[in-house]
């Protein structure tokens, strides 16, 4: 086992970001903890709601994070990785599954190349949003 150090917490498997809402967060929506079998670690986003909250690219010792979250309007989302150096890049990407705007936790997790020339298309469930892991 690797320890890490210079993190502010251990032992979260994924982070949720939630909105300060008077919302009931019950067991299957993903504000509630119980409805994850591992631990998770929670922040609290406070103020406005923006209709879309559209993806914003981050490199950190070369692996770039990008996520994005919708309201309960769904929505479909292009994004272009022409941001990306030259080579072949390996993504995994964390999107909602086809019954995510019934069962909060319904997810995909996949694993694919890509390069500069690819676009990748994304479906955001009600509710929904995905996460992208890009590296080398």
């Amino acid at each position: 086992m690797k320890i890490e150090t210079g993190h502010p917490y251990y032992g979260q498997y994924i982070g949720v970001l939630v909105f300060s809402t008077s919302t009931p967060r019950i067991p299957g929506d993903a504000g509630h903890a119980a409805s994850f079998s591992y631990p998770i670690r929670y922040e609290v986003i406070k103020g406005g709601f923006a209709e879309l909250l559209d993806y914003n690219d981050a490199i950190k010792d070369g692996v770039y994070y990008i996520g994005g979250l919708t309201n309960w309007d769904e929505r479909d989302i292009d994004i272009p990785l022409d941001f990306l150096s030259e080579g072949t890049w390996k993504a995994r990407i964390y999107k909602d599954g086809v019954n995510a705007d019934v069962t909060a936790t319904d997810h995909v997790i996949e694993n694919i190349n890509v390069d500069s020339s690819t676009s990748l298309e994304l479906h955001m469930a009600p509710g929904g949003g995905f996460a992208i892991i890009i590296e080398k």
